[in-house]
């Protein structure tokens, strides 16, 4: 096929009436080299590095990766080991909120015969 828009009409008949039609549109394009050669190339992820101020670390070295990302101090460690916990049961508002929100979903999946 050449490139272009190609238009395909179909009709049902049955019984000579016509039962249903459709119309679809297709389009053709030439291949794109892109997808055929999905390898990374090596010398634009190095230009990338370095124009973002980056580093390239191939795959050999991959162990670089947890020496290049340990915390350096100690406020580090504290801002990474902040956690928000909310406790349902000591907070009533947020335990119906909720209950509400779950009901609602599970009313909204028998009405509308979603699994």
């Amino acid at each position: 096929m050449s490139n272009g828009e190609y238009f395909v009409k179909a009709t049902l008949i049955q019984n000579g009436i016509d039962v249903a039609f459709d119309n679809k549109k297709i389009l053709v394009k030439a291949s794109d080299l892109e997808y055929k050669n999905t390898k990374s190339d090596n010398s634009i992820l190095n230009i990338l590095s370095k124009n973002t101020g980056g580093e390239k670390i191939s795959e050999q070295k991959l162990n670089e990766i947890n020496k290049k990302t340990e915390l350096k101090n100690e406020a580090d460690l504290i801002f990474q080991k902040r956690l928000f916990k909310v406790y349902l049961n000591s907070n009533l508002f947020i335990l119906f909120f909720l209950i509400i929100l779950l009901s609602i979903e599970w009313f909204i999946r028998k009405r509308m015969n979603l699994p």
